[in-house]
């Protein structure tokens, strides 16, 4: 007889005749299916205590993690504040690079402008040593300008 017989015959009256029949038969299968359900709770119980046994180093671990996640959270933060800081010094560098720049071509197109007028070689050299003299200027200040090959 199985569990749901077993059920089928305590729901619907019987005659006394089958109960006594039935008698240690039914009562036998009713012990079993109650021992199978005692020993998966036994299980359970089992795996409970377990996992309630884990449960402070789960923890700890999880606080672990979180401390984790911030300290990267905040490492991620400082990163991010330092490459704005560089990218604004970039920029006002790079603007101080543009300003004198249009100096030394203004100050190029004024000493052009004398020698056209009866200027010497000299000058012209002098000139041409301080334009030099800018890009080399501009190539320092610039991270991204290409730098010559030393031998």
């Amino acid at each position: 007889m199985n569990e749901e017989q077993v059920r089928d015959t305590t729901e619907t009256e019987q005659p006394p005749a089958r109960d006594a029949a039935m008698g240690r038969h039914g009562f036998r299968e009713m012990q079993d299916t109650i021992s199978v359900r005692l020993e998966r709770l036994r299980v359970w119980c089992r795996r409970m205590a377990y996992e309630v046994a884990e449960l402070p180093d789960t923890m700890q671990r999880i606080r672990e993690g979180s401390k984790s996640f911030k300290q990267v959270a905040e490492r991620l933060d400082s990163a991010t504040s330092s490459l704005e800081e560089i990218t604004s010094v970039y920029q006002s560098t790079i603007s101080d690079s543009t300003r004198r720049t249009a100096d030394a071509a203004a100050a190029l197109r004024k000493q052009i402008d004398s020698l056209t007028a009866g200027g010497s070689p000299d000058r012209m050299s002098s000139t041409l040593s301080d334009i030099q003299k800018s890009m080399e200027t501009i190539a320092q200040l610039n991270p991204l300008w290409p730098r010559p090959k030393r031998q």
